[in-house]
């Protein structure tokens, strides 16, 4: 394998990456109000549609998932770029549909929203672990695995260790003190950097190969495109570029991206992953208005049309260029070629860096691939401290101290920096073993079409009641669960050996099982809320979308009942009592979250719980001319994916001569 030498000029790149993302941070959390929840759990509601928009890209393209994009070109073809362009009209749903509803329920986190909506604590506490479980052991551990495969094909004698360790404390060291407010500004930096050097590395591309349309000459199974070791076993051709390469969406039947599997099949996880997923729907609760909100959604959306051209072909043309390493066959020469006996389209863009550009350049990409990495983990840092303080810490405390609040986010964050170093070896010592990683990734899709389901009847259906939706989710995760252990129990077969799984696990079928999972968990939340008691009108206040915008108090008649939805959000910091502190008092206060005066809290009172909701119904508020211009925009978004879809997969493929 090449070796990556780096130049001055690459140092010259890591280090003006490296300065101008710490200067950022330390602007922005001089500026942010990380002192209060609502400050450092929601950036004060002051966040624009350009923060919102470049958050939501680069909390959804880490390093791992441009690994998978461009290795997913060079295996399947422009069907890898079909969960990207799916993305398209479900940011519109979250936009349209669920973050009018989040924004007017006053909620910091989705498991919080499920509390309000039904009351009770079990679904809570149920989802947060759900959505811990996903954070902690299956995006941190596949973000750092891609790490390690960019890192040790570029530096095969580096030790990984400090690097990554490195990378992990310059994300805490503004992750911790700033707050989301913190995370969002520097992913609007990340985003850039992003896009411009994969865009960068795309010119450089398809000038190599001579554009995309004789990219489409050129792949065919001829002596240059097809691995030197290729084979035809049981009918089955390995090595060989695919016939379907450039078509999206395949038959229904025979292929590997079949339209009505993954338009149907796939749909609910991009629910889930848009619309009920802490680490992307927190970005938009911190808009400044619902406009703001659908804005950055709008934003997002002309963003997610670009990894198709600046990843997924790429990734194909390095299928193209270099097909006895991307395209081996055999276990051995793949494991001579990338160390990985299981393939090797995990280097598809790292080796494009590598063959492509010029010394000097090479330290640009770099840092491409680590504000990837960066911005993902900022976004689950965040994300998973949230979780952790709001439902947990605030769940198990309601009278919990402002001070006391900000202080066990931060203390989440620097535990979850810590659980980062412990996967550290099982990453390091697992490269070569994707089917490992890659059965780790599947589970966050076992537990998502139940998830989506729950949320979505949440929203829309007001009959759906607290039973109901329990019950439905246990069992959507009951047969998730079941789905994850029989796919890693029959693995898939290797290119040209008979698949013996049972029908319902071969790979055209899998999409099917995640949208059987999702009606049979719709069905039961229908049925057994239809057969219990309806829920209380209270809780359906501003919780569904058709009361978002119903005025009124969400307090029960129950005094008691009252007083926990009242202290839900624990005390109000009023009647400041000021107090002078020693220089090290006020510093070790400053880090701690701490206020710089002892705050002598004083119970909410029936009209300042009132006042609150009706502040969160005004940013719900948008003006005429916003509304038309965004619901333009809507529009355009929709008739982009139609069309992407349409002239990637319906129209034939044209054969060039």
């Amino acid at each position: 394998m090449e070796e990556l030498t780096l130049i001055v000029w690459d140092y010259v790149a890591l280090g003006n990456y490296v300065g101008i993302l710490l200067l950022i941070a330390i602007i922005s959390v001089c500026k942010s109000n990380g002192r209060t929840t609502e400050g450092y759990f929601l950036g004060d509601h002051k966040l624009s549609w350009i923060g919102i928009g470049a958050s939501l890209f680069a909390s959804s393209m880490g390093i791992e998932r441009i690994i998978t994009l461009a290795g997913g070109g060079a295996t399947t073809g422009l069907a890898a770029g079909a969960t990207e362009v799916l993305a398209l009209p479900f940011l519109l749903v979250l936009g349209w549909v669920f973050a009018p509803v989040y924004i007017a329920s006053s909620v910091f986190t989705l498991p919080q929203y499920i509390h309000r909506r039904f009351g009770g604590q079990r679904m809570r506490i149920l989802l947060v672990i759900i959505y811990l479980v996903l954070y902690i052991g299956v995006r941190v551990s596949v973000n750092l695995y891609a790490c390690s495969i960019v890192l040790q094909y570029f530096f095969p004698d580096w030790v990984i260790y400090p690097v990554i360790i490195g990378m992990l404390v310059l994300v805490a060291l503004y992750t911790v003190p700033g707050g989301l407010r913190t995370v969002i500004h520097t992913q609007i930096f990340q985003t850039i950097v992003v896009i411009g050097g994969s865009a960068f590395l795309a010119v450089y591309a398809y000038i190599e190969v001579g554009g995309y349309a004789n990219l489409q000459k050129r792949y065919r199974p001829t002596v240059t495109m097809i691995s030197n070791d290729s084979y035809v076993r049981n009918g089955e051709q390995c090595g060989y570029p695919k016939e379907s390469t450039f078509k999206m969406l395949r038959e229904a039947g025979g292929s590997d991206m079949p339209w009505a599997a993954f338009l149907f099949g796939y749909s609910s996880n991009a629910l889930w992953l848009w619309c009920a997923d802490q680490l992307l729907v927190q970005k938009t609760l911190s808009a400044r208005s619902l406009s703001h909100a659908q804005g950055g959604c709008i934003l997002a959306g002309y963003l997610k049309i670009l990894p198709l051209f600046l990843i997924v072909i790429p990734g194909i043309i390095s299928r193209a260029l270099y097909s006895n390493v991307i395209g081996c066959a055999t276990a051995e020469q793949c494991l001579a070629m990338c160390g990985n006996p299981h393939g090797c389209s995990d280097i598809a863009y790292p080796k494009l860096m590598l063959g492509l550009l010029p010394k000097g350049l090479h330290g640009l990409l770099f840092t491409v691939m680590l504000a990837a990495a960066m911005g993902d983990l900022s976004s689950i840092f965040n994300s998973a401290s949230t979780l952790i303080t709001v439902d947990i810490t605030g769940g198990l405390n309601n009278h919990l101290k402002n001070r006391w609040t900000i202080a066990s986010a931060r203390i989440s964050t620097i535990l979850m920096l810590v659980v980062c170093f412990a996967w550290l070896p099982a990453v390091h010592y697992g490269v070569g073993l994707s089917d490992l990683f890659t059965s780790i990734l599947k589970v966050q899709f076992g537990f998502a079409p139940s998830i989506a389901a729950v949320f979505l009847l949440a929203i829309i259906w007001p009959r759906a009641n607290e039973k109901g939706s329990f019950c439905a989710l246990l069992v959507g995760i009951i047969l998730g669960i079941a789905h994850i252990v029989c796919n890693i129990i029959f693995t898939e077969p290797a290119c040209g050996d008979q698949d013996e799984r049972p029908m319902l696990l071969i790979k055209d079928n899998n999409f099917y099982v995640t949208l059987i999972i999702f009606a049979v968990t719709v069905i039961v939340d229908v049925v057994i809320s239809l057969c219990t008691d309806e829920p209380e009108n209270v809780m359906l206040l501003r919780t569904t979308y058709w009361s978002r915008h119903n005025v009124g108090s969400r307090i029960r008649k129950s005094q008691h009942v009252a007083n926990k939805f009242l202290l839900e959000e624990g005390y109000d910091s009023v009647g400041d009592s000021w107090l002078y502190k020693s220089k090290w008092s006020r510093y070790y206060d400053n880090c701690c979250g701490y206020r710089s005066y002892v705050v002598t809290p004083e119970r909410r009172s029936r009209n300042s719980a009132v006042n609150s909701d009706m502040n969160y119904r005004s940013l719900l508020e948008q003006r005429s001319c916003m509304k038309v211009f965004l619901n333009i925009n809507f529009v355009i978004i929709l008739l982009v994916a139609i069309g992407m879809f349409s002239y990637f997969s319906i129209l034939d493929f044209i054969e060039m001569y």
